[in-house]
């Protein structure tokens, strides 16, 4: 990969106290989800959510959105 393209995701995990985990939120900075980006169909975690926001921090519209 090039120097110039540098690839930051967040990703919020979810663990309650009882040790229960929600799936994962991943964030990539951006205007539009690419189809690259997330997990092909069949792989990856069941009910991963992905996201993309123009300056690459979470938005609460995107984190209640989750929940």
């Amino acid at each position: 990969m090039h120097e110039k393209y540098l690839w930051i995701c967040e990703v919020l995990l979810t663990i309650s106290a009882s040790g229960d985990k929600a799936p994962p939120l991943i964030i990539f900075k951006g205007k539009n989800m690419w189809e690259q980006w997330s997990a092909p169909e069949g792989t990856g975690r069941s009910g991963t959510s992905y996201a993309a926001i123009s300056n690459g921090w979470m938005k609460t519209e995107v984190f209640e959105n989750y929940f």
